[in-house]
């Protein structure tokens, strides 16, 4: 069956080319008085958006826990972005490649006797992958000549990938270069009664620019040795869909959470503005909602101290209240 091409000398594949506390939060205040379902800890609450008792960088701690969202987005995009390059296996796109070769070239006594240069494209149009695949009767000088980029047309094709400013529209320039090149340094002809099947093929969107040339330098290998040589150009999407799909779910959701955490952070920092209002106009009683009453969360609690919350020494705090006479529960 075809192989991928660069023989037994080291040569064979192809390339890429481009560029605190842990206790839980109550569902009832000191008095049985049901949170709201934003409750998050004693503080003020405007909008559904917690803002810190304490004025010590009240907008800072207010915004801080939304925080933790950036992670996961960031996460999702990274790994997203990992998928379609790490995970991006040779193997896949040899698998892909050999199957392209079955489709292309037709099933006889010369199936064998054929060579096909496969090219993904990349939506950048500036990023290509390179896998050359060389049917098992190709003499072993060709079958040689094909590989990546330590082999002769690998090599070429490598470098003028490089001196014309690789760019999809150029492509298929790039690729008659070199070929023409490889056409140069033939002296004899390999196989005479094999059908002619040489074309370049372009089931992408993109503007390769002009196939003349190429096909010349296709037909002429052709002449020279008797093979078939074709250029298949398949975009990223269709030849590693898996990978893509995958890209294309985890940037989609990762985004979503940057969103959502922008969202968060424009509203909490609107609830401190309005918070810190009412603070210089001592309205905030109705704004507070706590575990105990305004009143004695403030005799126990300054707002000028620097934002601290524990949960257990809080618990040890109601307790005392409850002790009390006039903390008596409803």
């Amino acid at each position: 069956m075809p192989h991928v091409g660069g023989g037994s000398s080291g040569g064979g594949g192809g390339f890429h080319s481009g560029s605190s506390g842990t206790s839980s939060i109550p569902k009832t205040d000191f008095y049985g008085n049901a949170h709201s379902r934003h409750y998050y800890r004693p503080g003020y609450y405007y909008g559904g958006v917690y803002v810190p008792y304490s004025r010590v960088h009240r907008g800072f701690h207010a915004i801080s826990r939304y925080f933790f969202m950036l992670i996961p987005a960031i996460l999702f995009i990274v790994i997203g972005i990992l998928s379609a390059t790490i995970t991006k296996t040779n193997e896949r796109l040899v698998e892909y490649s050999l199957d392209r070769y079955s489709k292309i070239y037709p099933q006889g006594s010369d199936y064998e006797k054929n060579l096909l240069i496969e090219i993904v494209a990349y939506d950048n149009l500036k990023d290509i992958d390179y896998m050359p695949i060389v049917g098992d009767e190709v003499n072993v000088k060709i079958d040689e000549t094909f590989g990546n980029e330590k082999t002769i047309f690998g090599g070429i094709f490598a470098e003028n990938l490089e001196k014309y400013e690789m760019k999809v529209s150029n492509l298929y320039e790039i690729l008659a270069i070199s070929l023409e090149e490889v056409n140069d340094l033939i002296t004899k002809k390999y196989y005479e009664n094999n059908y002619k099947l040489s074309k370049a093929i372009n089931n992408t969107s993109y503007n390769l620019g002009d196939d003349t040339k190429l096909n010349e330098a296709l037909n002429k290998f052709y002449e020279l040795t008797g093979y078939n040589i074709s250029v298949d150009v398949n975009a990223y999407s269709t030849v590693y869909k898996a990978d893509y799909t995958l890209l294309i779910c985890l940037v989609c959701f990762g985004s979503f959470l940057i969103i959502v955490f922008v969202f968060s952070i424009v509203k909490g920092l609107r609830a401190v503005k309005f918070i810190n209002k009412e603070d210089e106009k001592g309205n905030l009683k109705q704004y507070f909602e706590g575990e105990v009453d305004y009143e004695t969360h403030v005799k126990r609690y300054s707002m000028d101290e620097p934002q601290k919350f524990d949960r257990t020494e809080y618990e040890k705090f109601k307790k005392e209240c409850e002790q009390k006479d006039d903390f008596k529960k409803i």
